[in-house]
């Protein structure tokens, strides 16, 4: 009778000791699929966001693209200089397409060649002087003759154009400036009590043009 008894002891122990091990592999089992779950949902979340991503940036290139083009037939300016056009209107938060492409209009009907009878040079007209102060505060090496050469002119140029904007605010102030230095712009001011002046109207004349198109 005891070892009857004991035997059955001993079995129900083990029948227990399998539930246990039963339950433990359940609960490793749910435990996995739960983990597996999240690792799927952040797999397709990230998947889609990727996806997204990258049909933001083919749909970027396209507008670029299809900008440049426009640019191109516009102006006559060839493909390296529209691309500069609008990598410079990206780059600077106080200039567009439209505002640089009605700034070299208006000073020099994009010629890379022109010079003025004041002696400004280039595509945006960047005086000598102005120029080397320029080419200093962006790290460049400064040569005259470098002006001739539409990209480097308007890197200056644009730079010159967003940081007056950025200080004046207002955009009769920024072109007045950039047209007659900013003492001439204080003298004008003194003279007329207003910095709106002819070059100001004729650049946002062309560029309220542009924009309407």
């Amino acid at each position: 009778m005891r070892i009857y008894t004991s035997l059955r002891n001993a079995l129900a122990i083990i029948h227990k000791r399998d539930w246990l091990w039963i339950a433990c592999f359940n609960a490793i089992v749910v435990v996995t699929l739960i983990i597996l779950s999240f690792v799927l949902y952040d797999g397709l979340v990230e998947g889609e966001y990727q996806m997204n991503d990258t049909a933001d940036i083919e749909e970027k290139q396209y507008m670029d693209s299809q900008l440049m083009r426009d640019i191109q037939v516009k102006t006559g300016l060839n493909q390296e200089i529209s691309r500069k056009i609008i990598e410079q209107a990206e780059q600077y938060e106080h200039l567009s397409v439209e505002l640089i492409l009605s700034v070299m209009l208006i000073e020099s009907t994009y010629q890379a060649d022109a010079v003025s009878g004041a002696g400004a040079i280039g595509i945006m007209q960047v005086m000598p002087n102005t120029g080397q102060w320029l080419a200093e505060k962006l790290g460049k090496s400064f040569q005259a003759e470098l002006l001739f050469d539409p990209i480097y002119n308007m890197e200056l140029g644009c730079f010159y154009l967003n940081d007056l904007m950025e200080r004046y605010g207002d955009l009769h102030t920024a072109l007045t400036a950039y047209n007659r230095g900013e003492t001439g712009m204080e003298q004008y001011r003194q003279m007329h009590e207003r910095t709106i002046s002819s070059y100001s109207l004729n650049v946002i004349q062309q560029l309220n043009n542009a924009e309407k198109r």
